[in-house]
């Protein structure tokens, strides 16, 4: 069963108008802190990194850095979108590379839904020491084709020739099963969130992912919340005890 709240929230705001005469355009925001480690937000597609600044409070000495990504970060142009999504990753591991040569020596990701998706590519480009996945996709391709809340994107596509096969190929590089296996530091700690009225990706689309990890002894931690869906849910999780525990560990 969905979420209720899904149904509604993601109808609500989870596509906007889509303008592919936009310039590329990938923001951050900085502030440096005083001590060796750092943290590197991503938030949720359509969603603005101002969602971790309660949470950022929390760590006045690390060195924050908020990126946001305008909506045709993931649209119906889907040349347009990977142009972006390139973009956003080849900024964020230069970025990774500049923090280690400034003596940073603990980096955290943290990822929400598809800054999830971006934050594990992420690990496998380059060294992290901390990642955290919040409510991640397990696959793009299939989410667009059978999620509820994405039946607009998904109309778009099919009548531009996509289907879940030809996206997918697309997209696999996202992929939590294109990536898992790919993580450069193996002893790097994740922690998940997950939901099982998740209206994109509930528990049970997880299980074979979870023995993959097992037999990889990934050390990693799972928080299953039992009742918010994927919006509500990714709110809830950025005020977890367990973040703030995860990140001071």
């Amino acid at each position: 069963m969905y979420s209720i709240s899904d149904l509604i929230l993601t109808h609500f705001f989870m596509w906007k108008k889509f303008d592919a005469r936009k310039k590329l355009r990938i923001t951050k925001k900085t502030i440096k802190g005083s001590n060796k480690k750092a943290i590197i937000f991503f938030p949720y597609w359509t969603g603005k990194s101002s969602i971790y600044e309660k949470l950022s409070k929390q760590f006045p000495e690390h060195t924050l850095v908020f990126y946001n990504y305008p909506n045709e970060v993931m649209s119906e142009d889907v040349k347009v979108s990977l142009n972006y999504i390139n973009q956003l990753l080849k900024d964020s591991s230069k970025l990774i590379r500049n923090l280690r040569k400034k003596g940073i020596k603990e980096i955290t990701l943290f990822g929400s839904s598809f800054g999830s998706n971006i934050a594990l590519k992420l690990s496998t480009m380059i060294i992290v020491d901390k990642l955290i996945l919040n409510m991640m996709d397990r696959d793009i391709a299939k989410v667009i084709f059978t999620s509820p809340a994405l039946v607009i994107l998904r109309t778009k596509l099919i009548k531009k020739g996509f289907n879940l096969d030809k996206l997918d190929k697309i997209y696999e590089f996202l992929s939590l099963d294109y990536n898992i296996k790919k993580i450069k530091n193996k002893k790097m700690k994740i922690l998940i969130f997950l939901s099982k009225t998740d209206i994109f990706c509930r528990v049970d689309d997880f299980k074979s992912i979870f023995k993959k990890m097992d037999k990889m002894k990934l050390n990693y931690q799972l928080k299953i919340n039992r009742f918010l869906g994927h919006i509500p849910g990714i709110y809830k999780n950025i005020k977890n005890h367990k973040v703030i525990d995860f990140i001071e560990d």
